[in-house]
């Protein structure tokens, strides 16, 4: 065999390897969860563990008769939709703007943006619950979607930004010699163009709403719940429910890993455009 295709054989046989690991150490925490959730409490202490069992759905019929948990998905879901709905609603015109703009204060713009979108959450919780508290917005969906918004906004304004950015300027000249407004440039011919991207970004913004933990903890009490916070529900002080934790975490997981396997072109259309510019 010539020395050099063996040489490529091998190298390509490492690359599957190397993959094949990744895929193994990625997969294996989800599958450990997967399966402890249709686990029974038996089960689920056994040494060594059990890879081999009888599987049950109680535990995710507990999980949805005790009523907690399908009160805190609706709210999940709706403060995730409007998070997303806002966030496109002013970070597109906002990255239309800042892309078109000439002016040297667009680049201190974007690093203002992004050092909000950078400062840790944590850092504002005082202030934030102290003027939530003042505002009667403690436990109130509207309270914790402005919050979301915070980090969403940056998020999206950065990233559609990059998308107007590939866009030839000369197609937008030439709907304005049509008459057209700078509104109905942007709607009508620059939209539909990245329409992919756009999607893209609202997908990742709706994840990010969705697995929002730090301030649902903080401000949110029994009505404004949001369905990451479904876990505590089943973590005391003297006991730990294995079972309905590990079912939970599925179900906050599944809306995540269906939905995107469902917009996946979407999501791979939108990360890739922009990249080639003439």
């Amino acid at each position: 065999m010539n020395k050099s295709i063996f040489k490529r054989r091998l190298s390509k046989f490492g690359c599957y390897a190397v993959a094949v690991i990744l895929i193994i150490f990625f997969l294996l925490p989800i599958y450990y969860v997967f399966s402890m959730s249709l686990m029974h409490d038996v089960d689920t202490f056994a040494y060594p563990p059990k890879f081999i069992f009888s599987p049950t759905f109680d535990n995710y019929v507990k999980i949805f008769n005790d009523g907690v948990l399908n009160k805190n998905l609706i709210n999940s879901v709706i403060i995730s939709t409007a998070c997303v709905l806002m966030g496109l609603l002013v970070g597109t015109p906002a990255s239309y703007a800042l892309s078109r703009l000439r002016s040297k204060a667009v680049p201190g713009l974007m690093f203002f943006i992004l050092v909000v979108r950078l400062i840790p959450p944590m850092s504002m919780l005082l202030p934030i619950f102290s003027m939530y508290v003042k505002m009667n917005l403690i436990d109130t969906r509207v309270g914790l979607i402005v919050l979301d918004l915070t980090f969403v906004l940056p998020l999206n304004v950065w990233m559609q930004k990059t998308f107007f950015d590939g866009v030839p300027r000369e197609m937008e000249e030439a709907a304005e010699i049509d008459g057209a407004s700078t509104l109905q440039t942007m709607i009508l011919v620059v939209i539909p163009l990245i329409a992919q991207a756009i999607v893209a970004t609202a997908i990742f913004s709706w994840i990010q709403a969705w697995n929002e933990y730090l301030f649902s903890l903080v401000i949110t009490r029994m009505n404004a719940k949001t369905i990451i916070m479904a876990v505590n529900n089943y973590i005391s002080f003297d006991e730990m429910h294995w079972g309905e934790l590990a079912a939970s975490a599925v179900v906050i997981c599944l809306p995540v890993l269906v939905f995107s396997i469902f917009v996946r072109k979407y999501l791979i259309s939108g990360m890739t455009a922009g990249g080639v510019k003439e």
